[in-house]
């Protein structure tokens, strides 16, 4: 097994709410009861605004049917918001998947669930930080697999076999974690390239029969790369 060096995820969030009320003293007691009524659902509506909308689980099938939302990967994208998990049952889905929100894409299994690009630009363009990418095939790409120009993209369990375009491009040297991914048959396996601004974990993959190069990285300023790849 593969050994991480350096992988720190920090996240913090602190949210505080106050509600702060005065009520007249001279008020008959009918009057005062709502008012105190009120006052009650005002609170609530606060610590509820503290608490923020829970996440949405939506759900994509190409053949549709019963509790599916949507038969596109790109409608439901498009209908999410942060933190939001888009569950897409196997099938073969002929799109191109533009993500702009921090989202995890999850498929059913990783050879069942398939994203073709019919041979044309990019299958999956991650313009978003915080996105996770996880249980697919994803083929038939004239640029890349995945293209991410964002940090913290965690990518796992993804086969990706793009023949004439490349598998993974990051953009900018954006931080991200690959873990458990075949990155077979492409023009090039995985680019990290420009100025480093994150750290790239690369765990357990299997790289192989890419035509120009396996692993590509290269950095114009210092942050490190760890992992090795088989």
């Amino acid at each position: 097994m593969n050994s991480v060096l350096d992988v720190i995820i920090m996240n913090e969030c602190n949210q505080t709410g106050e509600y702060n009320a005065v009520l007249r003293t001279k008020m008959c007691v009918h009057v005062r009861i709502l008012a105190i009524m009120a006052l009650a659902a005002a609170a609530v509506l606060v610590v509820s605004a503290g608490v923020g909308a829970a996440a949405t689980t939506w759900y994509v099938d190409d053949d549709g049917g019963d509790g599916v939302d949507f038969t596109k990967i790109q409608d439901a994208v498009n209908n999410a918001s942060a933190r939001d998990t888009i569950y897409v049952y196997d099938g073969v889905y002929n799109e191109h998947v533009a993500i702009s929100a921090s989202i995890t894409l999850s498929g059913q299994s990783e050879s069942g669930a398939v994203i073709n690009g019919g041979g044309s630009g990019n299958c999956v363009q991650v313009s978003s930080a915080d996105v996770t990418i996880n249980g697919f095939t994803i083929t038939n790409a004239s640029g890349y697999g995945i293209y991410a120009s964002y940090s913290d993209v965690d990518i796992k369990n993804v086969t990706i076999t793009c023949n004439g375009g490349y598998g993974i491009y990051f953009y900018y040297g954006k931080s991200f974690t690959l873990r458990d991914c075949t990155i077979d048959r492409n023009q090039g396996g995985i680019t990290y390239a420009g100025y480093a601004t994150g750290d790239a974990v690369a765990e357990d993959n299997t790289i192989t029969n890419n035509v120009g190069h396996g692993l590509a990285i290269c950095l114009v300023e210092g942050k490190r790369a760890t992992g090795q790849e088989q």
